[in-house]
């Protein structure tokens, strides 16, 4: 239970905090689209005490104003809102790490972990995942953050 509600504060803040709230502030369309087959294998995984959820993922497009124009997306616009994903999950393992420190519990460990691992694995550079687009807008950035995710990730291991 306290694996499917860390994953559920991860996966819900990942995608609505850092990439939908991020496209917004640029003025770009963002809609999160459910992916049921997602859903089916974050049920079917946790049944198997490993809980990996896909349940959908945050559309961006262009947005068109009252006039007719629209808000062209740029590559640093889309790695900007691809790395405020991951570096939710990073503020989110810190603060449960932080928790766990003060009081030791089940659940700021996990909520630490899955956080941790939500960040690092979407920051691998392969699309679709954020790591792609991030590499393609700043390699430099892309090598420090994921340097300091496989950093963090193994300080905190058990």
């Amino acid at each position: 239970a306290f694996s499917f509600i860390a994953v559920g504060i991860g996966f819900l803040a990942h995608e609505i905090i850092g990439h939908k709230f991020v496209a917004q502030h640029y003025s770009l369309f963002a809609e999160y689209r459910m992916w049921k087959l997602g859903i089916g294998f974050a049920i079917v995984s946790s049944l198997f005490g490993f809980v990996f959820a896909a349940p959908g993922a945050v559309m961006i497009s262009q947005s068109i104003n009252l006039w007719g124009s629209a808000t062209s997306v740029t590559k640093k616009m889309m790695g900007m809102i691809a790395i405020m994903g991951p570096v939710v999950n990073l503020a989110l393992g810190a603060a449960f790490f932080a928790l766990n420190l003060a009081s030791p519990s089940q659940l700021f460990s996990i909520g630490m972990q899955v956080n941790l691992w939500l960040a690092l694995f979407n920051m691998i550079p392969i699309p679709p995942l954020d790591g792609s687009k991030v590499l393609a807008w700043d390699k430099r950035l892309w090598i420090a953050f994921f340097a300091v995710l496989v950093i963090a990730f193994f300080f905190t291991a058990r």
